[in-house]
């Protein structure tokens, strides 16, 4: 059974996805908080029971695997979004670019605004406005982000419509080395050429938009999950080993192929191969403060680089 192969959801922290509208006159961010995340990691034959969201956001202190436990509380960081620069005669004119980064809780987390992304690009792009475009869903794999490129889906009780329905300028799509299936090499290359049917369905769809591909942050075998999870150390090992492998071939992918490459992944492992608690939340899964920033750096230093943007 893979990381999310059952239905049986489990709640562990809070989210609402809206997707953003932007403005500037946020001072700080605060990472999202998944209503459904990693809940496809145990089939609990004992969970009876799943709690609407009413029933969620009226109980502080939600079941996650059979037993109460307090959500972590969230990491301020430091930095706050960028103003965008004060327009004076000389100042260029403004171009506004649409920006959707595809993935699962890893990217959902980052907030609806993503306000860390868009700090990050106007350190490049002082004087363009970005409207940034979460389409991170939980627990689900990339079978379904490609399925989500072309086609309206349901997250959470709401419709909403396909990711190149909204015309972006650029698309990032990361790796859902989380949600794998196994750790066979079928498995890889299923993983394999599913990211290059979401490059097909994206250069068949909308010919104009470019493609970052991107791997998130490295996984801590040490940690993993402790909290919520509480795996004994050789799941947490087997586990991590598999998101590992899973993030690699997106890399690969992006090297083979030569398509720019967003890689969070190896920024944040530390020196015994495990991922760096700085970067992790409460969970010890999904990217904290900090987490959020590199990853969104990662992606700006991509869309400099590769000249994505005039």
């Amino acid at each position: 059974m893979h990381l999310f192969s059952t239905k049986l959801t489990t709640f562990i922290i809070f989210t609402t996805l809206i997707f953003p509208l932007f403005v500037f006159a946020e001072e700080t961010f605060t990472p999202n908080e998944p209503l459904i995340t990693f809940g496809r990691l145990i089939k609990n034959e004992n969970i009876k029971h799943f709690p609407s969201k009413e029933e969620i956001e009226n109980n502080p202190n939600p079941q996650v695997l059979g037993i109460t436990t307090a959500l972590p509380t969230p990491e301020p960081i430091s930095s706050s979004p960028s103003p965008v620069p004060p327009i004076s005669p000389n100042s260029p004119t403004i171009k506004s670019y649409t920006i959707a980064v595809l993935g699962d809780s890893m990217v959902e987390t980052l907030g609806q605004e993503m306000w860390h992304l868009k700090t990050a690009l106007h350190q490049y792009y002082p004087y363009a406005h970005f409207n940034l475009l979460n389409y991170g869903d939980p627990a689900t794999d990339a079978e379904f982000g490609l399925h989500r490129l072309t086609n309206d889906f349901d997250q959470m009780g709401t419709r909403y419509p396909s990711l190149l329905s909204r015309r972006p300028d650029i698309v990032v799509v990361e790796s859902f080395a989380y949600n794998p299936w196994g750790d066979g090499q079928n498995d890889i290359d299923r993983h394999w050429l599913t990211i290059a049917k979401m490059i097909d369905a994206i250069k068949t769809a909308s010919p104009q938009t470019k493609i970052i591909l991107a791997a998130t942050i490295a996984p801590n075998a040490n940690v993993f999950g402790d909290g919520v999870l509480n795996w004994d150390a050789a799941g947490k090992l087997t586990k991590t080993n598999t998101i590992k492998k899973y993030l690699q071939n997106i890399i690969n992918f992006a090297g083979s192929e030569h398509y720019p490459l967003a890689d969070s992944y190896h920024a944040s492992l530390g020196s015994d191969g495990n991922g760096l608690l700085q970067y992790m939340s409460g969970d010890h899964l999904h990217p904290s403060g900090p987490g959020g920033m590199l990853f969104s750096q990662k992606i700006a230093d991509a869309i400099w680089e590769n000249h994505l943007i005039d």
